[in-house]
């Protein structure tokens, strides 16, 4: 005898809704595998530098709040790219550590317990990974650059100050070089690159830099220390200014036959009469 129909209704039993599966990593993260396949809120070109590095991170640092918020700002930035973050607070204990353990990446303080958090430098001579140094101490950003640090983030620190050094990061391990300055802004320290700078200025016995999004930044030399530092590339064209030369796109004459130079970011920028003929001569050469 056949089975009885069920006729549709209250009674019925509705069919079965397949379900995908979900699997949160074991790492904390932004991550969410599903199916085999990866949703993340950096980007692809990050996250693929994350899978295939799987970086393993080492915090120093001597306060528990700070180290804690350096452990998720790790997590927030890398997030499944990590495979590893330690934590020490002694010089002795991270000495033993990095002999013991491989690192990627090192964030460094410099007041540990009240030892000198570059002493781990010396004792590690050319290390096989890069430190980024996370410190009150700002006036100790030069020595810092001078030991070879990646980065100098100066405390307190804003996400987007950590994030930028991350990146920088990134950029080093996937073979990325850039020209880079040291610079001031807001109280703290910061490597801009030269080709993101439009143009400079003298300011008293210090100079300004103007950068490509038409913000400044501060640096404590005069106007001539900066020239020497950014080299080839940028041209004074007046006693107070100088430009990118890659960025310059028109030589321009004045009412009064004053001259002018326009950049892609700025206009107007004042080229000296006795200047003018070698600002015009390095524009007409070819590149």
């Amino acid at each position: 005898m056949p089975a009885p129909v069920r006729a549709a209704g209250a009674g019925a039993r509705a069919p079965r809704r397949r379900h995908r599966t979900r699997l949160h990593p074991p790492e904390p993260g932004r991550s969410v595998w599903r199916q085999g396949r990866v949703h993340h809120r950096t980007s692809r070109r990050r996250l693929a530098v994350h899978l295939r590095t799987a970086m393993r991170i080492l915090i120093v640092e001597d306060e528990p709040l700070v180290a804690q918020r350096l452990q998720r700002e790790v997590a927030t930035f890398f997030g499944a790219g990590v495979r590893r973050v330690a934590h020490c607070d002694t010089l002795a204990g991270t000495h033993a550590l990095l002999r013991e353990e491989q690192f990627d990446l090192v964030l460094l303080d410099l007041n540990l317990h009240g030892e000198d958090g570059f002493k781990l430098l010396e004792m590690t001579g050319p290390a096989p990974f890069n430190t980024i140094v996370v410190s009150a101490h700002a006036e100790r950003a030069l020595t810092a650059f001078d030991v070879g640090v990646l980065d100098f983030v100066a405390k307190p620190f804003s996400q987007a100050r950590l994030t930028q050094a991350f990146q920088r990061h990134l950029d080093s391990t996937a073979g990325a070089r850039s020209r880079k300055l040291l610079v001031r802004r807001l109280g703290d320290i910061e490597l801009v690159e030269f080709s993101a700078i439009s143009h400079v200025r003298a300011d008293g016995h210090y100079a300004e830099l103007v950068m490509a999004d038409g913000s400044t930044r501060f640096y404590d030399q005069p106007l001539d220390k900066l020239l020497e530092a950014l080299g080839e590339g940028f041209m004074r064209v007046h006693r107070s200014h100088a430009v990118n030369l890659a960025h310059v796109v028109r030589l321009t004459v004045e009412a009064g036959g004053r001259y002018g130079l326009d950049t892609r970011y700025a206009t107007a920028i004042p080229v000296s009469r006795s200047l003018y003929p070698a600002v015009k001569a390095a524009l007409a050469a070819p590149t």
